[in-house]
């Protein structure tokens, strides 16, 4: 769920109900992933390859979810690698 905006961001309510802000050009479909070594996740939106390559991932901004800033806590994470455009 999305409300109003915030400069170049906009609010939003997680599944799990923790607010946050996101860049305006989010969509429905992206995902908010984390770094290892970096303090804020990112928006991330799947861009599938013509052919049935490999999927690639654009770089749609960096977010604010409260209580997550500087990642994650807990180490039961699986971390993946991710191609960016």
């Amino acid at each position: 769920r999305m409300g109003g905006q915030c400069g170049s961001k906009r609010f939003c309510v997680t599944e799990n109900g923790r607010l946050g802000l996101l860049p305006l050009l989010v969509r429905a479909s992206d995902r908010i992933y984390y770094f290892k070594g970096l303090r804020l996740p990112f928006a991330l939106r799947e861009k599938r390859a013509e052919g049935g390559g490999e999927a690639h991932h654009a770089l749609v901004g960096t977010c604010f979810i409260d209580g997550l800033t500087g990642g994650p806590k807990g180490g039961d994470l699986n971390w993946e690698a991710y191609y960016l455009e």
